[in-house]
């Protein structure tokens, strides 16, 4: 009888404390400065959250091509992070290619970018264009 009661109790406080959980928002991730050092092209990402710092990588795609040599920092409640991107590769992207960030390795090529920067961890950061280049 006692293991019943502990079982009901335990489910009774499972259900009403259910209502108290609350989903968190994606968080407004933005492209804010590409800049030129040597051969080398900075791309600045800033999100309203820290970027999460764990076994996963953060991806950024350029039509097709993709990145992955980056810092990232946090400071005052928000995440910081820059791409290194080479200037040959940077001259060779297309213009008005989607640019996207996402938490995560994604097969550019068979995937729909667009559909991706739905869920929780990938990011539409706009059109690429070489006049971004500051």
């Amino acid at each position: 009888m006692k293991n019943i009661f502990a079982l009901l109790f335990s489910l009774t406080i499972a259900i009403f404390s259910s209502g108290n959980i609350i989903a968190q928002e994606k968080p407004v991730t933005q492209l804010t400065s590409v800049r030129q050092n040597g051969e080398t092209i900075s791309f600045s990402l800033t999100s309203s959250q820290p970027f999460i710092f764990a076994n996963n990588r953060y991806v950024l795609y350029i039509g097709q091509k993709e990145f992955l040599s980056l810092v990232q920092s946090k400071e005052n409640g928000k995440g910081y992070m820059t791409f290194y991107v080479p200037a040959r590769d940077f001259n060779s992207l297309a213009e008005g290619s989607g640019m996207y960030l996402s938490y995560g390795k994604i097969d550019a090529e068979n995937v729909n970018m667009d559909e991706q920067a739905t869920s929780r961890r990938c990011w539409s950061l706009g059109k690429f264009s070489k006049s971004l280049l500051k």
